[in-house]
């Protein structure tokens, strides 16, 4: 006879007060009761991850592949919409699509984390026949491949075009340099003029900011999913990886970690990417597509993912006829090469600056104190002195064309603010480093009804000690600082910066949750 238990579990999304239940139904032999037990948390209030970690660790301690009367079979069920779930494409892709108007991004969907399921099959199998036999096939010889190997070496190059409606083309090119040991050591750099550099030894996880030559050290997490679900890694990497499969190709269990949460899986047809000879597969995840081409070969590998980026427009943005391109192609991939050579060890150069924290580490002295009494130099050519919005409750948004997570933002601040006038906000955004006609012609063609001021010559941030943007500076009537939050949160920007314009006023605490 096996014992049931099911328990829910209630886990913090992103680190926010949104929570959402999940269900862990746990079946297996009465003698294997006392080590489940052990395993299983005191605690129903616990984090996800940290339920999964146990049942990962029950489930490995007893063989990767346990027969069939000690297996465990778990399934987590969300009890939440899919597309809410799904945590990283609007920053993903506005991360690498500053320039073009009305893009509309926040709606993008993004793959669900997967872990490793029990017994090599997905947790939520397909409907029948949704599931192609030959994919299986081809995903189980391909996924074995690289479950082989404990290290793995490639170049990634992405390919992302932003086509705006009215005939406008942006090709945004980057490339990761990925080295990955199992179970925990990883390099991953993301090569472009606005990348970074993570780097994990297993003991230690370095994140390094390319642009402001900075760099933050922590304490890794005790799995790889964990650590790649981190926001510094996101921050860091632009959030694309997730789409490559990278990291569930080195998980303990390849095949159950793309397969986690599949609900249809096709085979296209045989087809040559690169000049190779190639199966072209495509699989869903809920609603999000991405195709995969794998090698025709005695070990098979992933050599290219193409996501359908059509469900990441919003529907404004399609039917002005904005579309993005996006893939990912794996070059000159190494496995089961020796990485003892210190690849591990530093990701910053010897100049970089160290810092507690990327998010809000910049300003924080100000908070508390006297706002200098800056002279803002607004677009219309007048100037404002700060102190003469002394009854006012202003806040200063530091932003550029050129800066993906502004243009992603400052739409977004600029229209929650609006309610908020009556109650003495003054919402003003500040341009950093560009003229006055580019940061107008901006707001202009994105329709963003805001209060516009100009820091060409870098003045007012630098007074404020502004380096990273965005940059939101919050001041009380009083002419004190009362917050800075430097950069954006991965998810909920409008329900965020509402619930920040709510304290504001009503005179709260503005310290973001961590």
């Amino acid at each position: 006879m096996s014992w049931y238990f099911t328990f829910f579990i209630r886990t913090a999304l992103q680190k926010r007060r949104t929570c959402r239940k999940m269900q862990f139904s746990v079946r297996l032999r009465p003698k294997r009761l006392k080590a489940c037990q052990r395993r299983r948390p005191q605690s129903l209030t616990v984090r996800r991850k940290t339920i999964q970690r146990h049942l990962r660790l029950w489930r490995v301690d007893r063989g990767e592949l346990p027969d069939a009367g000690s297996t465990i079979e778990f399934t987590i069920r969300s009890l939440m919409n899919f597309r809410t779930r799904m945590l990283l494409v609007a920053l993903s892709a506005s991360l690498l699509s500053a320039g073009l108007p009305n893009m509309g991004l926040p709606g993008v969907a993004a793959p669900s984390s997967s872990g490793s399921g029990a017994g090599g099959a997905p947790s939520h199998p397909a409907p029948a026949g949704k599931i192609d036999p030959r994919c299986v096939d081809i995903l189980q010889k391909m996924t074995n491949t690289y479950k082989s190997s404990s290290t793995l070496e490639t170049k990634i190059l992405i390919d992302m075009k932003l086509l705006g409606g009215d005939g406008s083309k942006q090709d945004l090119p980057a490339q990761y340099n990925v080295s990955i040991a199992k179970p925990n050591r990883f390099a991953i750099e993301l090569d472009s003029t606005r990348g970074g550099k993570v780097v994990s030894n297993g003991k230690r996880i370095e994140y390094y900011y390319k642009p402001a030559n900075r760099y933050m050290l922590t304490a890794p997490e005790s799995t790889m999913e964990e650590n790649f679900e981190r926001r510094e890694f996101r921050f860091i990497t632009a959030g694309l990886l997730s789409f490559a499969f990278t990291r569930e190709l080195m998980e303990v269990n390849p095949y159950a970690a793309i397969m986690q949460d599949v609900k249809e899986l096709q085979y296209i047809g045989a087809d040559k990417t690169g000049g190779v000879d190639c199966d072209h597969l495509r699989i869903t995840h809920g609603d999000f597509v991405r195709d995969m081409w794998v090698t025709k070969s005695k070990a098979p590998m992933l050599i290219k993912v193409e996501p359908n980026m059509t469900a990441g427009i919003s529907e404004s943005a399609r039917k002005a006829g904005n579309k993005i391109f996006l893939s990912f192609a794996y070059k000159d991939q190494i496995l089961g090469k020796s990485m003892n050579d210190g690849r591990f060890e530093v990701a910053h150069p010897a100049d970089a600056k160290y810092v507690r924290e990327f998010f809000h580490e910049e300003g924080a002295e100000l908070i508390g104190k006297k706002a200098p009494d800056v002279t803002l130099p607004m677009a219309d050519g007048t100037k404002i002195k700060l102190s003469s919005l002394k009854d006012r409750l202003v806040i200063l948004d530091f932003w550029a064309t050129w800066c993906p997570p502004c243009v992603m933002s400052l739409p977004i601040f600029a229209k929650a603010s609006k309610p908020f006038e009556s109650k003495g906000v003054l919402f003003i955004a500040v341009n950093k480093g560009e003229a006055a006609k580019t940061a107008k012609d901006y707001l202009r063609a994105n329709h963003i009804n805001a209060t516009l001021a100009c820091d060409q010559d870098g003045r007012v941030g630098s007074a404020f000690n502004v380096e990273g943007i965005p940059c939101t500076i919050f001041i009380g009537r009083d002419g004190i600082v009362k917050g800075v939050h430097v950069g954006i949160q991965p998810t909920g920007l409008a329900e965020g910066f509402t619930a920040d314009l709510n304290k504001f006023v009503a005179g709260k605490s503005l310290k973001r949750e961590r």
